[in-house]
């Protein structure tokens, strides 16, 4: 009800006969709102007080038991707020400095006639509404800042350029010991931009206007931290002030290093790879180079031939997006040999090159002068950019309960995760809904985090919904806010893209080993191979116009044995090196078409991935892995390139 209408409880206590009653007739005349209650000592009136609660006290100073400010003690050391009026005959001075001095709410000396009713009346209902302001304010406080406190992102609130609010997260980001070593700091000196353009603080002017997911650095205890920050002009406490909503993205970025690491990788596994390759010395000459490199920027013979970098950077920049800056790194590796580089180039016609750089060096240590890598990897730029906006399209599911267990709130990330509808379940009880997950790690961790009052963060599958989720529960008063998110996937290609590098790293060290003869090498590489796929037999042919010969081989196939010949029309050979891509994947061979084929017929294998080898421009044979049994998913398209960097290493050696 509005507060102009709501009623007021009013306790009168005067040890005067009659007093107390008559105080109270003239209250309840004089305003409708108010009901009083008599008493005629301190005693009585504390008995009423622990009975119930009273909106206001109007008490006699002078009575025998004890006097007003004696009672005014007793009273707010259970309610510190309620509004207490000494209403007394006896007046001075000395008596009202006391007052005040003890919290007394007003003060007022007993007169002749009713209007000090009115006076009185207007005083108290004053007090009243001044501490039912105060708690609506209070209450509307912790309602919001329940919700800063609960949220996983940064929060700090600026208001003329100064920290006045710094939310848990926000003190763990800056490394704080808490929110008040925050208060107060300029917020321009707490984060940046990240390309250093100047402070993030510029970008929320005057008038209103807000940036969004803005990539800024965030200086923290242990160094800068990078975050997606966003922000806006608000009003706190009556102010005009701005709220910087920041995201720790380190996660991110760490995730894009890995697979830079993974592109460095490669390219250092295979530097004699057809990849194109440069070779200068410090005085900008031309040691070597490879046909490839010619080939990828199109370069003439008798230009590369000539010796001259200089002049052959010339003519590829013509060809370049950006000349400028393709140029400005080329010379910035020679301006600081030490640093080893890597760039990517965009060309005219699209292809984006993958470039790599770094200081040569003799065994002595002494520096001979600088290695140019070239790959083109236009379209693992596009999955990465298909990669990178589902990322950007990603946002936590989050629902709230009650302290009942009732969903009070749902977003459509958190409907789709559930595979349930908001509609369907607010109201609802939480494990009502999903009783699969009580006594379940999720049931405990929720327990665990509304009893202790502290936020809890894991990791969990839940198997009604064949999931592994990241989750996180913030307690408050009120219930438990969940922000969770599915990481199936991303678990599953954690663990593949960790499965690939694993097994390009044994492959580079087996292929770098100079002191291994290379057929034991060729064998080494058949085990990783067929490691890394999961298939038992590995083998290299060589193959002629008409036949097939098994030259190294693991498993215990025993028509797939060194020395072992065949028909080249009764072999899977056939059809790999008679494809496009040279590369041939059969998960299934009787489900794709095989039964009948020549060489099912002779070899039982129902899965097979094979690539050709090709030696100085002509055909030499095959690399490939098998099973008897289909293979129960297909190939990755990791699992199809590490093949084909097979193919392309045998050729090279």
């Amino acid at each position: 009800m509005p507060r102009d209408t709501a009623p007021i409880s009013v306790l009168c206590v005067d040890d005067e006969p009659g007093m107390a009653e008559l105080i109270g007739t003239y209250l309840e005349r004089f305003d409708d709102r108010i009901t009083a209650t008599p008493a005629t000592s301190v005693g009585e009136a504390l008995e009423l007080v622990d009975e119930r609660a009273f909106d206001c006290i109007v008490s006699d100073y002078d009575m025998p038991e004890t006097d007003g400010l004696v009672f005014l003690e007793t009273v707010r050391a259970e309610d510190p707020n309620v509004p207490f009026l000494l209403f007394t005959g006896r007046g001075s001075e000395e008596i009202a400095s006391d007052a005040i001095s003890a919290g007394v709410t007003d003060y007022m000396r007993k007169e002749s006639g009713t209007d000090q009713y009115r006076v009185l009346v207007q005083r108290l209902t004053n007090a009243v509404e001044r501490r039912r302001l105060s708690e609506e304010a209070r209450t509307g406080r912790e309602h919001a800042e329940a919700i800063l406190e609960a949220s996983p992102n940064a929060i700090l609130v600026s208001i003329e350029g100064g920290c006045v609010y710094a939310n848990p997260a926000a003190v763990d980001l800056f490394g704080a010991e808490s929110a008040t070593d925050l208060q107060g700091a300029p917020v321009s000196e707490l984060f940046a931009k990240a390309d250093g353009d100047g402070p993030a603080l510029d970008a929320v002017a005057d008038d209103g206007t807000a940036f969004e997911h803005e990539r800024l650095a965030v200086e923290s205890a242990t160094g800068p931290v990078p975050v997606e920050g966003s922000a806006r002009g608000i009003t706190w406490g009556g102010s005009s002030a701005v709220v910087y909503i920041l995201r720790d993205v380190s996660e991110r970025i760490e995730y894009e290093r890995e697979l830079e690491y993974r592109r460095s990788l490669l390219s250092s596994t295979f530097e004699g790879s057809p990849d194109g390759i440069l070779v200068t010395d410090a005085d900008w000459n031309i040691i070597t180079y490879n046909d490839r490199f010619a080939d990828i920027w199109e370069l003439p013979e008798d230009l590369l031939a000539a010796g001259d970098a200089e002049l052959a950077l010339e003519t590829a920049v013509d060809r370049v997006v950006d000349p400028d800056a393709f140029r400005e790194s080329i010379e910035e590796q020679y301006r600081d040999p030490e640093r080893t580089r890597h760039e990517q180039v965009r060309l005219e016609d699209g292809t984006v090159l993958d470039q790599y750089s770094a200081v040569a060096r003799a065994e002595d240590g002494d520096r001979l002068g600088f290695v140019w890598f070239y790959r083109d990897i236009t379209e693992i730029k596009r999955l990465e950019r298909t990669q990178q906006e589902a990322f950007d399209r990603m946002t936590d599911a989050v629902f709230a309960v009650d302290e009942d267990w009732t969903f009070t709130f749902l977003n459509e990330q958190a409907e789709r995760v559930l595979r349930r509808d908001a509609e369907e379940l607010i109201g609802r009880n939480v494990w009502a809904e999903f009783p699969e997950a009580v006594d379940t790690h999720i049931y405990d961790r929720y327990h665990e985090a509304v009893a202790s009052g502290e936020p809890v963060s894991f990791e969990t599958h839940y198997e009604p919904l064949g999931a592994d989720l990241e989750i996180r529960a913030f307690p408050s008063d009120t219930g438990l806010t969940v922000y969770f998110r599915d990481i199936t996937e991303q678990r599953r290609t954690r663990w593949e893209l960790q499965e690939t590098v694993d097994a390009i790293h044994d492959l580079y060290e087996t292929a770098s080993d100079t002191a291994t003869p290379f057929e034991e090498k060729q064998l080494e590489i058949l085990r990783i191979g067929g490691e890394y796929l999961d298939l038992p037999y590995g083998f290299v042919t060589e193959l002629s116009e008409t036949t097939q010969t098994v030259v190294a081989s693991t498993g215990d196939h025993e028509l797939l044995q060194p020395g072992e010949t065949c028909p080249l029309g009764e072999s899977y050979c056939r059809k790999t090196v008679s494809s496009d891509t040279g590369l041939l994947a059969v998960r299934n061979a009787v489900e794709e078409g095989g039964a009948g084929d020549p060489a099912f017929d002779r070899f039982d294998l129902g899965t097979y991935i094979g690539g050709k080898i090709v030696v100085n421009g002509r055909l030499y044979g095959t690399v490939c892995f098998a099973a008897t049994a289909p293979r129960d998913r297909e190939f990755t398209e990791m699992e199809r390139t590490f093949v084909e960097l097979l193919t392309r290493w045998l050729s090279y050696e």
